[in-house]
């Protein structure tokens, strides 16, 4: 994201995550309008956006703590304006954590915390299902990149593991360099902004699939 938002005063929102996921309270919704002005943006763009920063976070939460509770009531979130955006805060579970990544991650992260959310904003905004996993995809896909051999093979192969989702959603090439299929609208903004890992910028490349820019994007 680009530009240089002026909200006065600033305001920092403490909550869990179940709450801020709930549909009979606002907070969700007036982050969002804030995010709407600070960047000119229609509300789909808006939800774009925060599930970038939002669903980065938590993801990164879930791939470095085994043990970190990832249930909705469990997690408790900062939200903000101003650097830095979103805060997410865990306890550890007195289970034992599951020895496969995969399918600890379908399961606690992208049915127990993630799914709500993406039904909610595409609920409340219209912004398509599709883009917003795509911002999960990069998430699990750039710092899984870095661990494996062959990241070309492995990381695609790990997200067909997780689950439908994030399936077939990120390109990655043989150094581990990671393309979006999707688009998180930041383009879209009264200040355009294209990230380098966007298809918008990998549409003239020989192999890339070009992909529509409307909200299902």
């Amino acid at each position: 994201m680009s530009g240089q938002p002026v909200l006065t005063p600033p305001r920092v929102t403490s909550l869990r995550a179940s709450e801020l996921v709930d549909p009979g309270r606002q907070e969700l919704a007036g982050h969002l309008r804030e995010i709407q002005y600070a960047w000119s943006c229609t509300p789909a763009v808006a939800a774009a956006l925060f599930w970038k920063q939002y669903s980065w976070f938590v993801v990164q939460v879930a791939l470095g703590d085994p043990r970190a509770d990832l249930s909705l009531a469990a997690v408790q979130l900062q939200l903000a304006m101003d650097p830095p955006y979103i805060a997410v805060e865990t306890t550890p579970t007195e289970a034992a954590p599951d020895d496969d990544l995969a399918a600890r991650l379908a399961t606690h992260l992208i049915a127990g915390h993630l799914r709500p959310f993406v039904e909610r904003l595409n609920a409340m905004t219209r912004a398509g299902q599709r883009l917003l996993w795509g911002s999960v995809a990069h998430a699990l896909a750039y710092p899984l990149a870095e661990r494996t051999t062959d990241p070309a093979r492995e990381v695609p192969a790990f997200l067909a593991a997780v689950g439908p989702e994030v399936a077939g959603l990120v390109d990655v090439d043989a150094s581990g360099e990671i393309g979006r299929r999707t688009c998180c609208l930041a383009f879209r903004c009264g200040t355009p902004s294209v990230c380098d890992y966007c298809p918008i910028q990998r549409l003239d490349r020989p192999g890339r699939r070009a992909v529509g820019f409307g909200a299902d994007t």
